[in-house]
């Protein structure tokens, strides 16, 4: 079992900050062969055999609780055994080999990651760390609730022909598991969703903020009067000339913007004055990058405030993100 595997049937992915680290002296000395992490998170030792013997005791030992002690890659939540048929486990609260399933080997898994994102959250750890345990979580629970265990009786192993018959003799294809279905994966789309919205907020505001230290205050006050509930601009035309687009639809979202979106810009001075400006093909392609940011006007608003009432030049700290963006 090579790490690609391991991340696919365990669905700890790197794109979601899993590291499938090998023990350096697995060859020679160590009887465990991956270490599962997540940053200093451990989840599990990983032991591959090609069989499993009576040494299983042997090589098990009580861990102290990482959410207690602190986190360390040499202090794993679990150990875990498999020849890719049987799966053993040790847990902290039960620090004893187990053998399982590989469904109920996943289910103590997501439990275990649930109480890290506990943790996580209540250290206040990065919320990007958060976000990515918080998608093992979901992917995780939606790989449970697809898998098939299929129990071998007296120790037999079935064939793969048998194994297939019965999980087809299984499939419920009936209105009622269709919409059960639907609602799952409706959940987890919702919860993709919230999380890209809280990266492209946070970038917005961000990338404000570099606005608010390079734009003068009189065309901050000019580009929250424009009237138009959508407002587009690149802070970095030609360099240093600041290229808005007012419009009464938000172009990003608009899927027939060609039609309802006209050509005329404006270009707006360090004194708040714009001048109409239409670009032509070779402009449009060429020096509109890198491109245009929506203006959050209301945003911009609150900033304008709070530097009224502290009276700092532009490029003090006057303003702070609000907490619960972070």
């Amino acid at each position: 079992m090579n790490t690609e595997k391991i991340r696919k049937m365990l669905c700890l992915f790197s794109t979601d900050g899993w590291d499938v680290q090998t023990f350096e002296d697995s060859s020679a000395n160590s009887f465990y062969d991956y270490m599962l992490n997540h940053g200093e998170c451990c989840l599990a030792w990983l032991s591959i055999r090609s069989e499993i013997k009576d040494d299983l005791e042997k090589n098990n030992f009580k861990r102290q609780n990482p959410l207690q002690h602190g986190l360390n890659l040499y202090r794993p939540f679990l150990l875990i055994v498999t020849d890719e048929t049987d799966w053993y486990i040790s847990t902290l609260k039960e620090p004893t080999f187990t053998k399982m399933p590989l469904k109920s080997i996943q289910q103590i898994m997501l439990v275990t990651i649930k109480e890290c994102l506990t943790f996580y959250k209540t250290s206040k750890m990065d919320p990007s760390k958060i976000n990515q345990l918080r998608s093992t979580a979901i992917t995780l629970n939606k790989r449970i609730k697809m898998l098939k265990e299929v129990e071998k009786p007296l120790g037999t192993r079935k064939t793969v022909d048998e194994l297939a018959a019965e999980a087809e003799g299984e499939i419920d294809d009936s209105y009622e598991a269709m919409y059960r279905n639907g609602l799952e994966r409706i959940k987890s789309l919702e919860g993709i969703l919230r999380i890209q919205y809280r990266y492209a907020k946070d970038n917005s505001q961000l990338l404000h903020h570099v606005l608010f230290n390079t734009l003068s205050r009189k065309q901050l006050e000019a580009l929250c009067s424009l009237t138009e509930d959508f407002v587009y601009i690149n802070a970095w035309y030609k360099g240093n000339q600041l290229l808005v687009k007012p419009t009464a639809v938000g172009v990003y979202e608009n899927a027939h913007k060609k039609n309802v979106v006209n050509n005329r810009f404006y270009l707006l001075d360090s004194l708040g004055d714009f001048t109409g400006f239409t670009p032509t093909l070779d402009e449009v392609k060429h020096t509109f990058t890198p491109g245009f940011l929506k203006f959050d006007k209301e945003f911009t608003r609150q900033y304008l405030s709070k530097l009224s009432k502290n009276q700092p030049g532009l490029g003090d700290a006057a303003f702070e993100l609000p907490n619960e963006h972070f």
